[in-house]
């Protein structure tokens, strides 16, 4: 073999090893690009986005838009706006509250926007507001609403009890036109306007006034079993010769709102001690202590006036 050609291969066999130790000395330092296209269409987020598989995806919890708190102004033209006007909210609805509708979670919330004007208290299973009007200082009259909690977590009832008094420490005024005013809907004549007849009508006035000039309470009970909801009103009696004038326009008003998909009217009843139906001892139906049937009773209240009253023999009812 002639010396040239060995030492040509010599020196080809050593460029090749240098040429391959420069290749893999460039593969270590520099990456391998792939080019994105860079058209518009292409979504950058989900071309380098890793889709999680479903025990990876995370539990998505509603959570509830916050309603701010409003200024004092603002909080009793809307509290009294929800008070005065049907709007979305008619009974079984309270204040945007419904039994069997409304979670209990969304109750603060909704209470808590009236905090510059109300007590309020939210410790579960029971939450609570009392408003006052004009204010706190110089209150005439208030609505307390307590709300209730089932074991679904929804709202299974509601209390509110309305009433009206000369000042803080003094004694009731049934007749203060403010309060009527407010409560105007919720007074027999609204109530049978909006509702139509009730289904029952109840009175008690068994503490009746041997002198006329002291007065005592009646309650009169107007109830709506189907649709999940009675009214309670108590004023005072007004004895009028063999007879006890009663005005249903001049009275504490209480409502008790309950969800009809849990509860029946007889469950809520015997489940529901201050409503004293179940215990009073002098309870009646209104045919039973008046000339009126409940169908007679619903069409004269339904246009009724604040003045409007009706009367029940004071024989009918134990004597003091």
């Amino acid at each position: 073999m002639k010396p040239t050609y060995i030492l040509h291969t010599i020196l080809i066999f050593v460029a090749c090893l240098f040429l391959a130790s420069c290749a893999l000395q460039n593969n270590a330092t520099q990456p391998l690009v792939t080019a994105l296209p860079t058209s518009p269409s292409v979504d950058m987020a989900t071309l380098i986005s890793v889709s999680p598989s479903p025990t990876d995806r995370p539990i998505q919890t509603p959570t509830l838009t916050l309603i701010p708190t409003l200024s004092e102004q603002d909080a009793i033209a809307t509290f009294v706006s929800l008070i005065q006007k049907d709007g979305k909210c008619s009974l079984p609805c309270w204040l945007g509250v419904t039994p069997g509708q409304t979670g209990f979670d969304e109750v603060e919330n909704i209470f808590s926007q009236f905090s510059p004007i109300a007590y309020t208290d939210f410790s579960s299973p029971m939450a609570s507001i009392r408003v006052f009007f004009p204010n706190f200082e110089t209150a005439t009259h208030d609505i307390a609403t307590v709300v209730e909690s089932a074991e679904n977590s929804k709202v299974s009832r509601i209390l509110v009890a309305a009433s009206t008094y000369q000042d803080k420490n003094g004694p009731r005024d049934y007749n203060n036109p403010e309060f009527q005013r407010l409560l105007q809907r919720y007074f027999v004549p609204g109530i049978f306007t909006s509702h139509g007849p009730p289904e029952k009508i109840f009175l008690d006035t068994t503490l009746i006034a041997a002198d006329t000039a002291i007065s005592y309470p009646f309650v009169l009970w107007v109830i709506y079993p189907q649709k999940g909801f009675l009214i309670r009103y108590q004023g005072n009696n007004i004895k009028i010769g063999n007879n006890i004038k009663i005005c249903p326009m001049q009275t504490r008003i209480e409502l008790k709102i309950w969800d009809i998909k849990t509860s029946g009217y007889e469950e809520f009843i015997e489940g529901d001690r201050a409503l004293d139906i179940s215990t009073s001892l002098g309870l009646q139906s209104i045919e039973t202590v008046t000339d009126f049937d409940i169908e007679s009773f619903y069409e004269t209240f339904k246009g009724g006036q604040l003045d409007s009253c009706f009367e029940t023999p004071v024989s009918i009812w134990p004597q003091p």
